[in-house]
């Protein structure tokens, strides 16, 4: 946060509807969620309270495969995001925050931690050998990435038990083999 800049608060961005965590689950519990076509990600919101197009997502997932990509290459990788340490936390959030202001609208940082707990265990075994290095494919694939631009956050499909609502056709899961940055 810059120096003199206070952070935003509810007050000051009143069209977030998710704030806390707890706004998010009770409106997942709600009638509202269940008709909803706002897709998987409907809690990250923009200052207008709109949902990110999947266009964003892709910059999302990007940017946060690359944050884990340097924890690993730093040998700092997590066996799970609940096992993080503080350094690996405090990255994490400086390089999504000032890429993506969206993860500041909300209390204690519960979207951003949500997402990485939600994602992290796939990226993990998707990408990480058994010694929490770099698949070999992987790094192939981060080689490659520059020519397949039709990556989207639903690779790493968070896996919820609590998930309602239809999901938004333009996030749906494709059938093309899953990729990591």
């Amino acid at each position: 946060m810059t120096a003199g800049k206070k952070p935003p608060t509810h007050e000051t961005h009143p069209k977030v509807q998710f704030w806390t965590q707890k706004d998010y689950k009770d409106w997942l519990d709600s009638p509202e969620a269940g008709g909803s076509n706002r897709g998987l990600y409907v809690y990250l919101e923009d200052e207008n309270g709109d949902v990110p197009t999947s266009e964003m997502l892709t910059k999302i997932r990007r940017a946060l495969c690359a944050g884990w990509i340097e924890l690993t290459q730093c040998k700092i990788a997590l066996d799970t995001w609940g096992r993080a340490s503080m350094t690996a936390l405090q990255f994490i959030w400086a390089h999504m925050e000032k890429d993506f202001p969206l993860f500041k609208l909300t209390e204690s940082g519960w979207k951003l931690e949500h997402l990485c707990t939600k994602t992290y265990s796939a990226w993990r075994t998707k990408c990480l050998d058994d010694h929490g290095n770099l698949k070999r494919t992987t790094c192939d694939m981060i080689k490659g990435e520059a020519l397949d631009n039709n990556n989207d956050l639903e690779s790493l499909n968070p896996s919820s038990k609590k998930h309602k609502g239809p999901a938004d056709a333009s996030l749906t899961l494709s059938n093309k083999k899953q990729k990591c940055e």
